[in-house]
């Protein structure tokens, strides 16, 4: 991977760095344009659940997710479930469970995730795939 010198680095907008750590830190990551761009102020976290045929374990990955974030967080975050065409009844659980539901045709998981971050109103996106456990430290690992 080739790495930038502290005049490119500048250059693109990013703050000055001195030169010798430039290689050891990550380059941010600039944000993408938006239609939820207006949102984004109250938005800090949006946490991406990727689903097909996930009806048994969607409900209680939301339920714990929400938890870890609010603990996290506060309340400014949203929970996006992506529907990668499921034939089962993930998207109406999700769609109960209150978060925000992303329907699509069956492309997979990439994506899936490409349209969460896509519709994402967070500044930061997470991912958890729906049959996974959010215990307490999720976000931090």
């Amino acid at each position: 991977m080739a790495t930038r010198n502290w005049k490119q680095h500048s250059e693109l907008g990013f703050p000055s760095m001195a030169r010798s750590t430039w290689t050891a830190q990550r380059m941010p990551v600039l944000p993408s344009p938006s239609p939820t761009a207006d949102r984004k102020d109250r938005v800090s976290i949006s946490v991406i659940i990727p689903c097909l045929n996930e009806a048994d374990t969607v409900r209680r990955t939301i339920t714990e997710a929400a938890k870890a974030v609010r603990e996290a967080f506060g309340d400014s975050y949203e929970i996006l479930v992506v529907d990668d065409g499921s034939t089962d009844s993930t998207a109406g659980i999700a769609d109960r469970a209150g978060v925000r539901t992303l329907r699509l045709e069956h492309r997979g998981l990439g994506a899936a995730r490409n349209a969460g971050i896509e519709s994402a109103a967070g500044r930061y996106v997470a991912f958890i795939d729906a049959d996974a456990r959010a215990d307490g430290d999720w976000l931090y690992h």
